[in-house]
Parts: structure tokens; sequence; C-alpha cells
């Protein structure tokens, strides 16, 4: 069975468009929707304390030792280029070598020293509000993606 097509076979199908379209913006109004916008985020923070929790007592392990215990870069904010530019021969490069890496180790180290709990619970955080930022940006998606055109 043949499909009928509304629009005429000779000519363009549409109008050429002067600009991309972009997609419109999500509502204020659609955001908000009731319980859901509170109960998913705290599941996704259960969660993430649920699986980390027997881990924040835990020793420094595997490169912990030489990134944390034996690392000279972290033990002064300042001056910052040392934390940010570390020296290319340094025998720490290999292992602790990112910039973003040793700044929070050293930050870390200047709020509570060589306190394990201390960088369990940072990492934790930081984990936590990587998950809800992933939350936020799938469900913006996903509510973008179900809004009528």
């Amino acid at each position: 069975m043949a499909r009928s097509n509304p629009r005429p076979r000779s000519g363009p199908a549409r109008a050429p468009a002067t600009r991309a379209a972009s997609p419109e913006p999500v509502s204020p109004a659609a955001l908000h929707t009731g319980w859901r916008t509170i109960v998913f985020p705290l599941l996704v923070i259960a969660a993430g304390l649920y699986a980390y929790h027997n881990s924040l007592n835990g020793p420094l392990i595997y490169d912990d030792l030489s990134a944390i215990t034996e690392n000279p870069l972290i033990r002064t904010l300042w001056p910052p280029w040392h934390i940010l530019v570390p020296p290319p021969d340094s025998p720490l490069m290999h292992e602790v070598g990112r910039p973003t890496v040793i700044l929070s180790l050293a930050i870390n180290y200047a709020l509570g020293g060589l306190n394990v709990r201390g960088y369990h619970v940072f990492n934790l955080a930081i984990h936590l509000l990587t998950a809800l930022a992933l939350y936020g940006v799938v469900r913006r998606t996903l509510l973008q993606v179900a809004q009528p055109a």
C-alpha cells in the first residue's frame, strides 16, 4: 500500500534554513516535577555513600604512598607554580604528573596533613558531585527530548 505524501513532489521539500536550529531551553516549570526533584538526587547520594562507606577508614595503598606520603610537591600551597607546573625530571612525574591531582592533594594535605580519612572524604565528595552533575545533565537532556515540538 502506497503512502500519501501531502507535499508536492516538485520543488524543494522545505525552505532553506538561514541558520541551524537550536533546541528550545527547558522551561523552569518542566524542571520542577515535584517529589522526583528531591528523591532521585538523594538516591544518587545514598548509593554513593553506601558504595564507599567502608573505604573511609582504609589505609593508603598502591600509588597513594608515593603520591601522598612521599610527595614533596603537596607539602606547601605557595608558590602555586610548584604545584601546577611540577619539574619534569621529578621521579614522581610518571605517577602524579597531573597538576589538578597534585593541587587537590596539596589542599587535602593543607587541611588535614596525612589524615587518611580526609583524603577519602574528599574523594567521595568529588564522586558524589560528579554523579549529581551527570544526573542533572541526563535529566535535562531527557526533559528536552520529551517536550513536544
